[in-house]
């Protein structure tokens, strides 16, 4: 299949470079780009994604081609992350180039970084400084701007994911133009209604749920507004058009900084909070404070968009996502028993990249079965109560901690909680009881009510006060460095005894 587009995919959303011609085109004027006061109308945008895809071309980049980038200014990576789509090629933002894997390292073709290469490679290196100048330079002509309108087909690669920071074993995939379009059209009817074109992005753009957001809003000829986390409250009053989407800690850290905003001060059309089970008085105080809806959802890397989780707990799966439970043996169990959770959605990717051991066990007839574990009630509903890789084993017992974490997190005092298990570093039967505190307070007092609620699941736990726990870029917490950062607490309290 052709890059213009002769195969019969009919895309419902249109790519972000596409989006660009079409409202330069219809208006030209308004506002695509809101980062930090540096402003770009769509024919502004749409200027400079042709310059720098012409030049990308003149570099003899094209479709298939990966793409490794890394800029300082937020808003010249969305402008690489366009141009590089449109020419149909596949862009990867990076944190550095020290974050590179080797896997990811041999099948670059390109890197565009500032940074001194501390290893052999591949790929065509460019100087991350002179993209901007380069491509400034040069003349437009109208069959520029036509290839920003250029469809990739339906198998086409246009996003390249990662999942699994949190063990340190990162899993590579692609996503293809129609899996992408699956997405966007998803989003756009659940988060983009009639009335809502603009999108808040306080994320890079490799974060999916960002880059996803930007793209509707450019479909919807909105407003992308780029801003840190404390910059939110800045933005205009009326924010009746305006999406935002938070993982749970920055929406807590958010709810804290709007303590003296009143609602009807701001009235932000929604707010998504991603990747973790939303408290209700987080809840509760965002749609006090800033917003008419919050939706909580469940999704992953791999398979997208899955279920909305309501105030009750509970996840509601989207019509377009099928959902089974499977034991050890990947057979079905039937409704209230517990499993790992497989779903099969045209949102979701066909396999990892690279590695086929990992796709044997997560890819199977068209399904994808997750680490995730939970169960279904008997009218289909899903509850999620932990992952399968983080399940405790005491005594040759199996304890899923999710449910005693959550009994923690109502504790007074208590930010978040985390058990953990490592028989090789902690001893047999032993278990780490990581706290995350929210303000200095009297540990005696809260140590009794943190042994009070862990009396009828555990004996003898290790428990260890911290005031901020290891995270992820989207805020997950991991798991492996919290055992790691016990043991060196441990060392260092037994020299000062020394």
């Amino acid at each position: 299949m052709k890059l213009d587009g002769s195969s019969n995919f009919q895309p419902t959303s249109l790519s972000g470079s596409q989006a660009l011609l079409k409202w330069a085109t219809l208006k030209p004027e308004a506002v695509a780009l809101d980062c930090n006061g540096i402003r770009y109308s769509y024919q502004a945008l749409a200027s400079q994604v042709a310059r720098l895809l012409k030049s990308l071309k003149g570099d003899g980049l094209g479709k298939g081609r990966l793409i490794a980038y890394q800029f300082v200014d937020w808003h010249e990576n969305l402008i690489f992350q366009l141009a590089v789509e449109a020419t149909g090629g596949v862009p990867i933002q990076i944190t550095s180039v020290k974050s590179l894997t080797s896997d990811l390292i041999a099948h670059l073709d390109a890197i565009y970084t500032d940074e001194v290469v501390p290893f052999v490679c591949t790929a065509r290196l460019f100087p991350a400084c002179d993209w901007m100048a380069k491509s400034q330079a040069l003349a437009l002509t109208q069959d520029d701007y036509e290839w920003l309108g250029k469809c990739a087909a339906a198998d086409d690669p246009v996003y390249f994911g990662s999942t699994s920071a949190t063990t340190g074993l990162p899993k590579y995939f692609f996503e293809t133009k129609e899996v992408m379009n699956s997405g966007i059209a998803h989003m756009q009817a659940q988060y983009f209604p009639d009335g809502v074109n603009d999108f808040i992005c306080v994320y890079a753009l490799k974060i999916y749920a960002a880059y996803a957001g930007i793209i509707c809003a450019l479909n919807k000829g909105g407003t992308i507004h780029s801003t840190p986390l404390d910059g939110i409250a800045k933005l205009p009053q009326s924010m009746a058009s305006h999406h935002l989407a938070l993982v749970l800690r920055d929406a807590r850290a958010l709810l804290d900084s709007l303590s003296d905003i009143s609602k009807a001060t701001s009235n932000m059309a929604s707010v998504r909070i991603l990747g973790d089970f939303l408290p209700a008085d987080i809840r509760q105080g965002l749609e006090e404070k800033l917003c008419k809806r919050v939706i909580n959802t469940y999704s992953s890397n791999e398979a997208g968009q899955i279920a909305e989780v309501l105030a009750e707990g509970y996840g509601k799966i989207f019509d377009q996502v099928r959902v089974r439970i499977l034991n050890n043996d990947y057979q079905v169990v039937p409704a209230t028993v517990q499993g790992r959770i497989a779903i099969k959605s045209p949102m979701a990717v066909s396999c990892y990249l690279w590695n086929d051991r990992l796709n044997a066990a997560h890819f199977r007839d068209g399904w994808f079965i997750s680490n995730d574990l939970g169960y279904l009630t008997e009218d289909h509903k899903l509850y999620c109560v932990g992952r399968f890789d983080d399940m405790l084993v005491i005594g040759g017992i199996k304890i899923p901690p999710y449910p005693i974490e959550r009994r923690l997190r109502q504790i007074a005092g208590i930010h978040d909680a985390v058990l953990v298990a490592d028989a090789n570093k902690l001893g047999t039967d032993k278990v780490l009881v990581c706290i995350e505190y929210t303000q200095p307070l009297e540990i005696n007092t809260l140590n009794n009510s943190v042994c009070k609620c862990l009396y009828r699941d555990l004996q003898n736990p290790i428990v260890y006060y911290q005031a901020s726990f290891p995270r992820t870029e989207t805020g997950k917490i991991i798991r492996a460095s919290l055992v790691e950062k016990y043991l060196r607490h441990k060392a260092n309290a037994k020299k000062a005894e020394n």
